[in-house]
C-alpha cells in the first residue's frame, strides 16, 4: 500500500511539473510573439518614413532635372 501511495504522489508531482512547464512555455511563447510584433511594427514605421523620404527626394530630383533642362535650352539658344 505505501508503494502505491508513493507512486501516486510521484505521478501528481510529475503532472504538476508538466502543467507548469506547459503554462510557462505558453507564456514565454506569447511574450516572444508580442516582442516580435513590436519589432515588426517598428519596421513598418521605418519603412513608411523611408518611403516618405524617397518621395521627397524624387520630387526634388524632378525639379532639379527640369531646371537643368531649362538651363541647357537657354544656353544652347544663346550659342546659336
Amino acid at each position: 500500500m505505501p508503494l502505491l501511495q508513493e507512486r501516486d504522489g510521484f505521478k501528481k508531482i510529475l503532472e504538476s511539473y508538466e502543467n507548469e512547464a506547459t503554462v510557462n512555455i505558453g507564456q514565454v511563447t506569447n511574450s516572444r510573439v508580442r516582442q516580435l510584433e513590436e519589432i515588426v511594427e517598428g519596421y513598418h514605421q521605418q519603412v513608411a518614413t523611408l518611403e516618405e523620404n524617397i518621395a521627397e527626394k524624387s520630387e526634388k530630383l524632378s525639379e532639379v532635372t527640369a531646371r537643368a533642362q531649362l538651363v541647357k535650352i537657354r544656353s544652347s539658344s544663346k550659342i546659336s
